[in-house]
């Protein structure tokens, strides 16, 4: 995947179909926007705020999941709006392996994985 980032053009294949082209950037904006992990002092009050406020928020386990157009720039927003005090902070942008998995509905490891152990098992079966 890491070459696929420097292509012009790159195309997801899924089951001998072609589901999506486009330049890598195009290809994620479609998958969706930044997500912003936040844990604060007081998650609940700060979903509150924070939905109060107009931010697209999805509670998580220990965490508040914030999605945004450029989570990077919405950071500071964020942090006066729930105003406390906030102990972690990670933005995460869509990658092309993020791309692979809206589209097929799997990661590529996984669809790697489904063909390499044919293969693998052709090749015991032909040492024999």
């Amino acid at each position: 995947m890491e070459e696929a980032e420097y292509a012009d053009r790159i195309a997801i294949i899924d089951h001998g179909s072609i589901v999506a082209t486009g330049t890598p950037d195009e290809l994620k904006r479609e998958v969706g926007a930044d997500t912003v992990e936040l844990v604060t002092a007081d998650n609940g009050l700060a979903a509150q705020r924070l939905a109060v406020a107009g931010f697209q928020v999805r509670p998580g386990t220990d965490r508040l999941i914030v999605f945004a157009e450029d989570g990077e720039a919405l950071v500071p927003d964020l942090i006066r709006t729930t105003a406390l005090r906030v102990r972690s902070v990670h933005v995460h942008r869509p990658t092309l392996d993020d791309v692979f998995l809206h589209y097929t509905g799997r990661q590529i490891r996984e669809a790697h994985a489904q063909h390499v152990a044919p293969m693998r098992v052709r090749a015991r079966m032909a040492r024999r």
